[in-house]
């Protein structure tokens, strides 16, 4: 997170590796979202003589990302009866305005390194030379303000019938995320710029700036089932953030720290220069998990997971009984793919094996491994239904300890990882590309 030393962050820069953190991140998956945006222009409506409106008609080229995300959803919500096409476009606009949103946030406030895993705080942004004053609060609402794009996007999803056919031509390329709010396209708003940390390899990295003048990616409806999972996947993360409700504890740490720092009159030097933010992010987020949980959010959070998890084995049931091959998002064996990057044949069995296997520990089927019982070989492990469903306090020293999981322990099968281990033999270099794409 990139902050002045007037400014601080709430997250260190390095990624702590707690108990919590993994329990959290298993439900996450990959922990990431899709980030770009800006809307992709598109001819107005056309009139009959009688003027009355028509059914929107995309130009046979490319749609492009020039006009406004804002604009494009205000233009299609004003419309009525849209087509599955025009449906689409605005169930996407939703999807990466809230991302937009989300970015100007982090970006106005100098939240702008990468600091987590967790959604849209992964990628780094632009950096902010006068941001404004951090407060916890700032965390809270980005999450909720989030919530109610993805709510939007799945609002519009859920109008395109299972069986609608369409396919709508999208210039990637165009992307760009108005990250500092000021409308226009600046140095490093680019989607492949902001992006390209998750592209696994140089060749594929380098391939995709070669690509930074077109490139076009015709989504249809088994993509609509894709954005469906991944809105419940920002969703599902989200709860869980909010579970905790940080905002109170961030704002006392930093106040108190901020407090001690203005009594010393010099200025820190090398290694310590930093460590007053350190200390206060780790003491921030050891008193936020001592909290006890809100189990509406951690109730839902599970929930939306379950329901990423159907909507992406809707996705793969779709795709594979295409019988065309044009430039895919995601492509089945026999198809190809618009993105530079070589997609395994078996990708889509070992990803849903991955997802089985998950769904598998949402359920309490099989149960999360803990140093103390025996790690991934012990008869005994953590069922992460009864972790969500009835949360308590989450202690970090407890949760080390095992103390603080105590009562979601219980006897039963442990997860395997054989079949991420699989999935990541496969993918080789792009293990951090394809849980990202994936979802």
């Amino acid at each position: 997170m990139s902050a002045t030393h007037d400014q601080p962050a709430p997250f260190p820069r390095r990624r702590t590796r707690s108990v919590s953190l993994v329990l959290g991140l298993c439900l996450a998956v990959a922990g990431t979202a899709l980030s770009g945006t800006a809307a992709w222009a598109q001819k107005g409506p056309s009139t009959n003589d009688a003027g009355e409106r028509e059914a929107v008609e995309f130009d046979q080229s490319a749609l492009r990302f020039d006009a406004g995300l804002q604009a494009t959803v205000d233009t299609l919500t004003a419309q009525d009866g849209l087509e599955p096409d025009e449906s689409f476009v605005l169930a996407a606009a939703h999807f990466l305005r809230g991302i937009e949103i989300a970015f100007q946030s982090r970006y106005r406030h100098g939240v702008t390194n990468s600091i987590t895993a967790i959604a849209v705080m992964r990628l780094g942004l632009p950096p902010n030379p006068q941001p404004e004053p951090f407060t916890g609060a700032v965390i809270e609402t980005l999450f909720l303000d989030l919530e109610t794009h993805m709510d939007a996007a799945r609002d519009v999803l859920a109008t395109i019938d299972d069986d609608a056919s369409f396919s709508v031509p999208l210039d990637l390329a165009s992307l760009w995320l108005d990250v500092n709010a000021d409308g226009t396209a600046q140095p490093g708003e680019n989607l492949l710029q902001l992006t390209g940390a998750v592209f696994g390899g140089r060749q594929a990295r380098g391939a995709l700036e070669q690509m930074a003048g077109q490139l076009i990616v015709d989504f249809d409806q088994s993509d609509a089932a894709w954005l469906n999972a991944y809105t419940h996947l920002i969703s599902g993360t989200g709860d869980l953030v909010l579970a905790l409700q940080p905002a109170d504890i961030i704002d006392a740490v930093f106040a108190d720290g901020a407090e001690l720092d203005a009594l010393h009159q010099g200025r820190l030097e090398g290694w310590m220069a930093d460590g007053p933010r350190t200390v206060d992010t780790v003491l921030s987020w050891i008193l936020v998990l001592e909290q006890t949980p809100d189990a509406d959010h951690t109730r839902s959070a599970r929930e939306n997971m379950l329901a990423m998890i159907a909507s992406n084995r809707i996705f793969w049931e779709r795709v594979g009984a295409e019988t065309d091959n044009g430039r895919e998002w995601i492509p089945a064996p026999q198809q190809s793919s618009a993105l530079p990057v070589a997609f395994p044949g078996e990708v889509g069995p070992q990803w849903l094996a991955i997802l089985d296997d998950l769904e598998a520990l949402l359920e309490g089927e099989v149960l999360a491994p803990h140093w103390r019982l025996g790690g991934m070989d012990g008869s005994h492990g953590i069922n992460i239904r009864t972790f969500l469903e009835n949360p308590q306090s989450m202690d970090l020293l407890g949760l080390i300890h095992g103390r603080g999981v105590l009562f979601a322990v219980e006897e039963g099968p442990i997860i395997s990882t054989a079949n991420w281990q699989a999935f990541q033999s496969l993918v080789g270099r792009q293990g951090g590309f394809f849980p990202f794409l994936l979802n």
